[in-house]
């Protein structure tokens, strides 16, 4: 390649870089990051002294801070293993590449590196909206913002800038994942009556929907927060979660729909040969009898041939994956929103 962004120097971003030298699994690190963002807070909420002090709630929205620790810790966490998943796909897709070992090397070398100029682009977007997030009046149970250099408006203003950091990363790699995973699904051997080595496409886009899904589901838990000294409409939530969704749906069809391409084509021309020589055996028997006989052996396996085409899936994900998905919304999603909605109909109704 000669183009201007394949001479752009690539890496692995360095948020991975740490997850990977840690000689731990993924998971103990993100749990050590939430509890370091944790000792964070409670140090700030003691040098402000806001445990204890007079007027204020005991902690001052303990709660808010351990759901914003766990989706800091979360958010990294899963760009980690998304890597280490897409490096587990590619070597699983090998054998339905078309291409030479070198070539391969080169796909997998490209698969986890990122313009790290786009992602600086990406990463102080992030942190602008960060820091303005806090100044927005509907956020506060006054509705009016404090003023500038209040604790609590400096505290929302570090972990909003954190939160929004990580998070757009973590999007903005895992949309550039699927794209490439279906860039290289476009480049695979298709075969119909056998699409099984192309199951590594739907386990990524399985991966990819799950990552989604899991952090709008620490975000549906505000749902279940008083938010002490916040007012965040549930409508809103409720709205970012419906987002959300969309996006994991989004992220669980993105890398199959290269291959997906090669596959409705394949079919197309596939259903269109059989059943051209389906018409011309129809033609030859009503010629050479003058009239229509009993299908014999070749046309049945003809027709039953056509009917199995026709039945083959385009999408490289089978029902166990589809049921998965649904778990994971259903079940990771759905039951906290639930809860949060009962909630909220019981404290209507009995007050």
């Amino acid at each position: 390649m000669t183009d201007a962004r394949a001479e752009r120097p690539l890496g692995i971003p360095w948020t991975v870089r740490f997850f990977e030298s840690a000689p731990i699994a993924p998971i103990w690190i993100g749990i050590l990051v939430a509890f370091s963002w944790l000792a964070l807070y409670v140090a700030y909420a003691y040098q402000v002294d806001w445990i204890g002090a007079p007027g204020q709630p005991s902690w001052n929205n303990l709660e808010l801070a351990v759901l914003f620790a766990a989706m800091i810790g979360y958010a990294p966490t899963a760009t980690a293993y998304g890597f280490r998943g897409a490096a587990r796909d590619m070597h699983a897709l090998r054998p339905a590449l078309d291409c030479s070992d070198s070539e391969f090397r080169e796909l997998l070398h490209g698969l986890t590196r990122f313009d790290g100029g786009v992602l600086l682009i990406v990463s102080t977007a992030a942190v602008v909206v960060g820091l303005l997030i806090p100044f927005l009046p509907f956020i506060w149970r006054t509705g009016r913002t404090p003023e500038f250099g209040d604790a609590e408006l400096t505290w929302n203003m570090l972990q909003f800038t954190i939160l929004y950091w990580l998070g757009a990363r973590d999007l903005y790699m895992g949309r550039i994942l699927d794209r490439r995973f279906s860039n290289i699904g476009a480049r695979c051997r298709v075969e119909l009556l056998d699409t099984r080595p192309l199951a590594p496409l739907g386990r990524a886009g399985l991966r990819g929907a799950r990552a989604t899904i899991g952090f709008a589901a620490l975000l549906s838990l505000m749902l279940l927060l008083p938010l002490i000294g916040y007012y965040i409409p549930p409508v809103f939530i409720i709205g970012v979660l419906i987002v959300s969704l969309g996006l994991a749906v989004h992220r669980l069809l993105t890398p199959m729909m290269g291959v997906r391409r090669r596959l409705r084509e394949a079919k197309r021309a596939e259903l269109e040969r059989v059943r051209e020589v389906i018409r011309a055996e129809s033609r030859s028997r009503s010629e050479r009898e003058d009239h229509w006989q009993s299908i014999d052996g070749h046309l049945s396996d003809l027709i039953v041939y056509e009917t199995r085409i026709e039945s083959v899936s385009t999408w490289p994900v089978d029902s166990s994956g589809v049921l998965r998905f649904a778990l994971y919304v259903f079940g990771g999603l759905g039951a906290w929103v639930g809860a949060a909605l009962m909630e909220r109909l019981l404290s209507a109704a009995v007050g």
